[in-house]
């Protein structure tokens, strides 16, 4: 008797692992586990960085790589544990050689985080370039007085402007989730799960001379225009070497 509830215990187990994770490595969804708490990284899905921000090392996850460090960042409580909290003229950059698996290069580019917006007029959130003012290489998503975003991104040839979209969303006491994709074709901009800005783009994004990402901020490459770091909020922060589909990013919103 003993070893048949032995045998049944094992099939069960068995039985509720294929069920909770069989779906892992599939695309286009993401199907997490009862439970998921967000600290596994998605890397059968093209991740190819996720910082949660639980430490104040503010080290990346996959790669464990440590950033360099401008002004004086620190924590706050954040959508998930803890969260990046900004300062003006503060940031963090992430030299791209440093990713376990490189972007620099790669024909399509996403990015998903939760954000709370900070109280400058202005101001740069995910940003990688090459020299100050230049734009036909890399990309940045800034934020223009309190609801106005964009994002302009690089072929090598030129810089592509995605036109300022309101998002009323993002206020300085709520999370939102942003997200944005870049693809051979067009580059789009999510909020809540939610396309809010669709531009073509004759890409892809020009990796060339484009060193590091910088997090919290427009600078080091793209603050000529004031578009800095200010008092934000990011958490959840994840890239990945491909053009995320809707229902992806509606995903990792619900995680």
């Amino acid at each position: 008797m003993k070893k048949i509830h032995i045998i049944i215990l094992f099939a069960a187990v068995a039985l509720c692992a294929a069920s909770c994770f069989q779906d892992l490595g599939q695309d286009p969804a993401f199907d997490y586990p009862d439970g998921y708490d967000g600290l596994e990284n998605l890397g059968t899905q093209g991740e190819v960085f996720y910082m949660p921000f639980e430490t104040d090392a503010f080290a990346e996850t996959i790669s464990e790589a440590v950033p360099t460090k401008t002004g004086t960042p620190t924590l706050a409580a954040g959508k998930i544990g803890q969260s990046y909290k900004g300062v003006a003229d503060a940031y963090l950059l992430f030299n791209l050689a440093d990713f376990a698996t490189s972007v620099a290069g790669a024909k399509q580019f996403s990015a998903a985080f939760w954000y709370k917006r900070g109280s400058a007029e202005r101001a740069g959130i995910v940003s990688c370039g090459i020299a100050t003012g230049d734009q036909k290489k890399g990309f940045v998503l800034f934020r223009e007085g309190n609801t106005n975003f964009q994002l302009l991104a690089g072929n090598g040839t030129t810089g592509v402007w995605g036109g300022a979209v309101a998002i009323t969303e993002a206020t300085t006491t709520d999370w939102v989730h942003f997200a944005f994709t870049f693809d051979e074709t067009v580059m789009k901009l999510y909020c809540n799960g939610v396309l809010k800005k669709e531009t073509p783009f004759a890409g892809p994004i020009s990796w060339t001379g484009c060193a590091a990402i910088s997090i919290g901020s427009g600078e080091p490459t793209f603050g000529g225009w004031n578009h800095k770091g200010d008092d934000c909020q990011i958490d959840e922060l994840r890239f990945f070497n491909k053009a995320l589909t809707q229902e992806q990013i509606t995903a990792l919103k619900n995680l």
